[in-house]
């Protein structure tokens, strides 16, 4: 697998393989997007704490979001992608309360989207070296950390910096 992400208030999780993403209830595959029917090879994915909703990276930039429906996924807002992103998404995380949608790319921006809305929220937030490789939220919803391979991170407005 090239990601795992399991909803903190549900039993469901997603997986991402090179030939698609797949939805899983404990060990049982509830469903399966393939790589053909989405039209890319998905990079990385994320399914929301009471996992009713998923956002799937892809090369080049583009997040798509999708519904979950009982044990299908649906595209959500009309099938357009989120597009912010100039390089491939290489992490995304909802925050534990589920409003917000981090994500991450090979080109250092982390980006932050309204999971409800599915719009911008904030950009230019974090600045790291290297490709993002992970990110994680506090778990009152209030900060998200991104690391970076052999990065230096800095914030606007203060000079946090994190060796990784």
């Amino acid at each position: 697998p090239k990601t795992l992400s399991a909803a903190t208030n549900a039993s469901v999780s997603i997986v991402v393989t090179t030939s698609g993403v797949s939805l899983f209830d404990g060990s049982k595959q509830l469903s399966h997007l393939g790589s053909d029917a989405m039209g890319f090879e998905p990079t990385c994915a994320a399914i929301s704490p009471d996992g009713s909703a998923v956002a799937i990276g892809s090369p080049g930039g583009k997040i798509y979001a999708y519904e979950r429906t009982g044990d299908t996924l649906s595209p959500a807002n009309e099938g357009k992608p989120l597009e912010r992103h100039t390089a491939d998404v290489t992490q995304l995380a909802y925050s534990p309360d589920g409003a917000i949608l981090a994500s991450g790319d090979a080109k250092r921006e982390v980006v932050m989207w309204d999971a409800a809305k599915l719009e911008l929220k904030q950009t230019r937030m974090v600045y790291h070296t290297a490709r993002i490789t992970a990110m994680a939220w506090s778990p009152d919803s209030t900060r998200c950390d991104a690391s970076a391979a052999r990065s230096r991170c800095t914030s606007p407005g203060r000079a946090a910096t994190s060796a990784r």
